[in-house]
């Protein structure tokens, strides 16, 4: 399964709901508009951090003019801030001064190392502030909302020849991608990221027989999912008002031989389904009738051992019976099978002429029959292991079970039982439209892809040489069973996100057994679907993006504007005249002024504002490097 393509994803903003309506809100755009963002957020950023630290140093300038005598280091320390420096200026400049002063005035360490301590802070503060900016963008593995105009589902209902190639289009990709992603990998291939999570769970144990013990010759295998949160695991972008829940549970044995041998010849041709070959025996498996009233109703299957002996591959064949009354059945298991609260699957393993270098303990795969081979060439003799029946036959018991959330966040779940039917309004009368959408897309999911559609297995891919393994382990059963589970659920995962994209997008055949999604509840379905994409898209967290641009815009026009006005109002110098006239009287241009009239050079006016200017255009001489004292005594 490859990542969504780019024409079904979504753009524009909308709200993931598992992050919450606030920081849910994202805004999915093109790479290169999302680049564009990104060089405004690192400017936004930027601004917004040099008019803070400007903030801090007029504030703290202010906090230290208190109007009293101080030292060369103090007033140079206020010169400096004056000049509203970067965090790097400042340290530089504290510690310059430091290494000035240091031998004339007093504990001029600790006064300039607060300095650069705190411009220190602000630059790691910096450095997190321009981390959390970079946060607010996502540029891999992003989560996407599917767009398609071809969303819909299959009909529920029973399969079909329509529903065939689709369905196995589906299982081929889920059995790939069991493959690569169902595993205890810690790194998995990029496919495994194409949704919201790479795999569903499910618990494994043993448990009794789920039938007459008789009719089990192993020990039961359990597989149970719990209940699976649609829009945490399937990706469903749903509130939590809308929560549905879903259960799957297998339980599966191997069971005891139930076998008859007759000669094919004695079996009519419409039992058969072909004409006898000669000397053809055939072996008959009595786990259930089929139910069309012939004398080999109760053959549930029918094996030739000519056609066994000359397969060299594995084979399977299924018989199912769902307990929901309105499927038509084809089948009617043992009486001691017969389950009120599940459906039943008996699954025929043909394992034919497949031979093996050693002997196989599986309880599955069990091959103790000695089979020599002699080579003329050089006078030897091999010997091999074939099974020890031509067939075995695996009980598969399958349940669901399926829970809404009200308004008032209870939660009403169904029994654990088999496939409920095409109408999830019967069971769940007070579900709201997007919820009966859902569970009707879950009963479809099921109907189609379950243990009655399983048709490979993971021994098969050990076959090399015209029919030859060299070895199974004593659990391959096991190993089995766990796959054939893990490929149900990944067709779970495909199926369910292929109704927002459309299963006509994968497969253009598959129109014929879709139907419109026509109520208001499987409309807005199509659009709850998210997926993961990497790269050609950008997400950028609608919250973040109008924080940054709304305080650094705020700090801009507090630190440009207003503090600037606040020095040229007269009431505001009234309330602390002291302070900023010491803000303006700091300044670099007003510190000029008073060098130049210690000089005696101009006629100066505009004391009190930040500028001075002379009354008259004057020419001023380049201030002298020398002091004034030494300049006088000269």
């Amino acid at each position: 399964m490859s990542e969504i393509e780019t024409s079904l994803v979504k753009r524009g903003k909308w709200t993931n709901l598992q992050q919450g309506p606030v920081m849910g809100q994202t805004i999915t755009t093109d790479a290169q508009t999302g680049t564009l963002i990104i060089a405004l957020l690192a400017v936004f950023t930027s601004l917004g951090l040099t008019h803070l630290f400007h903030l801090f140093t007029f504030l703290y300038h202010q906090l230290r003019a208190n109007g009293q005598p101080a030292d060369g280091l103090f007033r140079q320390q206020q010169a400096l801030l004056r000049t509203l420096p970067g965090p790097s200026s400042l340290a530089s400049g504290s510690i310059t001064l430091w290494l000035s002063w240091n031998h004339v005035s007093q504990k001029t360490l600790a006064r300039s190392s607060w300095l650069a301590i705190v411009a220190l802070v602000f630059a790691l503060a910096s450095v997190a502030a321009s981390i959390f900016s970079s946060s607010v963008v996502t540029t891999t593995n992003l989560e996407v909302l599917v767009k398609s105009p071809l969303c819909t589902y299959l009909e529920t209902g029973g399969l079909t020849n329509a529903d065939l190639p689709y369905i196995t289009t589906v299982y081929t990709l889920a059995r790939a991608y069991a493959d690569d992603c169902y595993t205890d990998q810690t790194h998995l291939p990029i496919r495994c990221k194409a949704y919201i999570r790479p795999r569903l769970d499910f618990s494994t144990e043993f448990v009794p027989c789920p039938f007459d013990n008789d009719l089990c010759a192993s020990p039961a295998l359990a597989f149970d999912s719990g209940l699976v949160d649609l829009g945490v695991n399937f990706g469903l972008n749903t509130a939590p008002r809308d929560r549905v829940r879903y259960r799957r549970r297998t339980t599966a044995a191997i069971l005891s031989p139930r076998v008859k041998l007759f000669n094919a010849s004695d079996i009519p041709k419409k039992d058969l389904g072909r004409a006898a070959l000669p000397s053809e025996e055939m072996e008959c498996y009595a786990f259930g009738s089929r139910g069309d009233g012939t004398p080999f109703t109760n053959c549930t299957f029918l094996h030739s051992l000519t056609s066994s002996n000359l397969t060299m591959t594995y084979t399977t064949s299924q018989a199912t019976r769902l307990i929901n009354p309105n499927v038509d059945q084809y089948f009617e298991p043992l009486p001691e099978m017969r389950r009120e609260d599940a459906d039943i699957t008996v699954r025929a393993v043909g394992k034919n002429a497949i031979r093996y270098r050693e002997p196989v303990d599986d309880l599955l795969f069990a091959a103790h029959q000695v089979v020599p081979l002699y080579l003329i060439s050089d006078n030897s003799t091999f010997t091999y292991y074939q099974s020890d029946t031509h067939s075995s036959m695996i009980g598969i018991m399958e349940q669901y079970q399926y829970c809404i959330t009200n308004s008032t966040s209870h939660e009403t779940c169904s029994d654990l039982g088999g496939w409920p039917g095409t109408n999830p309004a019967v069971n769940f009368p007070r579900a709201n439209g997007l919820q009966l959408s859902m569970l009707r897309l879950l009963y479809t999911t099921a109907n189609h892809f379950n243990h009655a559609s399983i048709d490979r297995f993971k021994a098969s891919e050990l076959i090399h040489g015209g029919g030859l393994i060299d070895s199974l382990p004593e659990d391959q059963w096991i190993t089995e069973l766990t796959s054939w589970e893990s490929q149900i659920w990944a067709a779970h995962q495909i199926a369910m996100a292929d109704y927002a994209a459309g299963p006509t997008s994968r497969v253009p055949s598959a129109a014929v057994t879709t139907r419109n999604s026509s109520t208001a509840g499987d409309k807005e379905l199509c659009g709850m679907q998210k997926m993961r994409k990497t790269g050609d898209f950008i997400n950028i967290n609608y919250f973040g993006l109008v924080f940054i641009l709304t305080v650094s815009s705020v700090i801009a026009v507090v630190d440009t504007l207003i503090l600037r006005f606040l020095i040229f109002l007269k009431a505001f110098k009234h309330i602390s005249p002291h302070r900023i006239n010491r803000w303006i009287q700091d300044g670099v241009w007003q510190l000029q002024r008073h060098a130049y009239e210690s000089h005696g050079e101009g006629d100066w006016t505009m004391l009190d504002e930040v500028v001075p200017t002379t009354r008259q255009k004057t020419m001023l001489s380049d201030l002298p490097t020398e002091t004034l004292c030494s300049l006088k005594s000269s």
